[in-house]
C-alpha cells in the first residue's frame, strides 16, 4: 500500500511539472536531478510512525470490549443508584499477534488492560472511591506453540486453575455465583442485624481458584477430548507466593450434547485448592446445565468449602440474536468465619448486527457471622450493555 502512496506521489508530481513547464521552465531546471528524495524521504518517516496490522512476520488484533451499566444496591440499611463500569467483566482492550515459523511451530504474546472508573461496580457508597479510575495490566505474556507437543506460555496470565469451579457451555457472565462477588464484593461492607457496618462480603464467599499471575504455564495437545496443564508461578507480592498448579480439561460432543468439564488443583504459600466442574448442553434447545465444587485448605487446619449449580437456555427468539434466561445458587462455607448463600438470575439479548449484549442482572447474597450471627441481605440489580470491538 504504501508503494503505491510512492508511485502516486510521483505521477503527481510529474503532472504538476508538465502543468508549470510552460511558464516556469527555468524554476523547474534548478530543481536538479534529486527532485524526489527529499519526499522519498518524508514518506519514508511517515511510514515508520504509522500504525500497522503488524509486520510482514507477526500479525497484530486489536479487539476488546466496553461494558458499562446502572446498577442498584440495598444494603438491609442504605441503598443507592450508580452508573457503574461492570466488573463482572470489565471494560477492556488487547493486542494479539501470531506468526508461523514452520508447518508445526507457532509463536505469539497477548497484551491485555482491563479499565475501571471510580464508578466500577465492585464498591458501593460504603466505599472509598479514588479519583480518575485505573488501568490495570489483565495480561502481559508471550508463547511459543507446536501442534506435537503443546504451548508454553510464559509472562503475567491466567493460571491453569482460573476458572475451573465454573466451567459452563451456555451460561453468560451473570451465572456465577462468583460474578456476584466480583460485582459487589470489592467494597461493599455486610452489615449486621444492629444496622452497623461489617465484614467485607467477599471474606465470606469461597474463591477455590487462583486468577492471574506470573508465570511459565505448559498446556498439553488435546488427545480424545482431554488436556492438561500445569504451572509454576513467580512471587509477586506477598499474597502471591511461589506455586504450583495444575488441571485436567475435557470438551466434547455426544450426539446432540455438548459436554466440557475440568479438575484442578494448586498449592500457593501452604494453602491447597481443590477445585472442579462440570456443564452440559443440549444443541438443539439450548438448554444447559452446570455444577461446580471446590475446597480451601488454608493454615491453623481451617477449611473452606463450596458448591454450585447453574442452569438456563440460550434460543433465538427475535431477529435481532440469540436470547439467554439463567439462574445460579451457591453455597460458602467459611472455616472459623461463617457461611453464605447466593442466588440470581439473568437475562440477556444479543444484538448480532452490532456485536453487542444488553443485559439485566439481579443478585441476592444471605450471610452469617460465627460472631455476630445472621447479617443484613445484600441486593443488587445491574442493567447495562456490553459492545465488542
Amino acid at each position: 500500500m504504501m508503494g503505491g502512496l510512492k508511485l502516486s506521489s510521483r505521477v503527481a508530481m510529474l503532472a504538476a511539472a508538465g502543468v508549470l513547464s510552460s511558464g516556469m521552465a527555468a524554476k523547474a531546471a534548478d530543481l536538479g536531478g534529486n527532485c524526489c528524495a527529499d519526499l522519498e524521504e518524508r514518506v519514508a518517516e511517515l511510514e515508520a510512525t504509522t500504525a500497522r496490522k503488524g509486520n510482514r512476520r507477526v500479525s497484530l488484533a486489536i479487539s476488546g470490549h466496553v461494558n458499562e451499566g446502572v446498577m442498584y444496591f440495598h444494603d438491609g440499611v442504605d441503598s443507592d443508584v450508580r452508573q457503574v463500569t461492570n466488573a463482572q467483566s470489565q471494560t477492556r482492550f488487547r493486542f494479539q499477534g501470531n506468526a508461523t515459523i514452520n508447518s508445526d511451530w507457532s509463536a505469539g504474546y497477548l497484551l491485555e488492560f482491563g479499565m475501571a472508573t471510580p464508578g466500577a461496580s465492585s464498591t458501593q457508597s460504603l466505599a472509598t472511591e479514588a479519583e480518575g479510575g485505573t488501568v490495570t495490566i489483565r495480561h502481559q505474556v508471550l508463547f511459543i506453540s507446536s501442534k506435537r507437543w503443546g504451548t508454553l506460555h510464559v509472562g503475567h496470565t491466567s493460571t491453569p486453575s482460573d476458572g475451573i469451579s465454573e466451567m459452563c457451555l451456555g451460561c453468560t457472565t451473570g451465572d456465577s455465583s462468583a460474578q456476584a462477588v466480583s460485582l459487589v464484593g470489592g467494597g461493599v461492607l455486610v452489615r449486621n442485624a444492629a444496622g452497623g457496618s461489617g465484614t467485607a462480603l467477599s471474606n465470606y464467599i469461597v474463591d477455590p481458584e487462583q486468577g492471574r499471575q506470573s508465570q511459565v504455564r505448559y498446556t498439553s495437545p488435546t488427545i480424545a477430548g482431554f488436556s492438561v496443564q500445569a504451572a509454576w508461578t513467580d512471587e509477586e507480592a506477598a499474597l502471591d507466593p511461589d506455586g504450583i498448579h495444575a488441571t485436567l480439561r475435557y470438551a466434547g460432543e455426544w450426539g446432540a450434547y455438548r459436554v466440557a468439564g475440568v479438575i484442578g488443583w494448586s498449592d500457593q504459600s501452604d494453602v491447597e485448592r481443590v477445585a472442579g466442574s462440570l456443564s452440559v448442553s443440549h444443541t438443539p434447545t439450548g438448554l444447559y446445565v452446570s455444577a461446580g465444587a471446590g475446597s480451601v485448605e488454608r493454615v491453623l487446619n481451617l477449611d473452606d468449602d463450596m458448591w454450585r449449580i447453574s442452569a438456563g437456555i440460550n434460543r433465538r427468539i427475535n431477529s435481532l440474536g440469540s436470547t439467554h434466561f439463567g439462574f445460579y445458587y451457591s453455597h460458602s462455607d467459611v472455616g472459623g468465619l461463617g457461611d453464605s448463600d447466593t442466588w440470581g438470575g439473568s437475562i440477556q439479548q444479543n444484538i448480532d448486527a452490532a456485536a453487542a449484549e444488553i443485559y439485566l442482572q439481579y443478585h441476592n447474597v444471605q450471610a452469617t457471622d460465627i460472631t455476630a450471627g445472621k447479617l443484613q441481605d445484600v441486593d443488587v440489580v445491574l442493567g447495562g450493555m456490553r459492545i465488542m470491538f
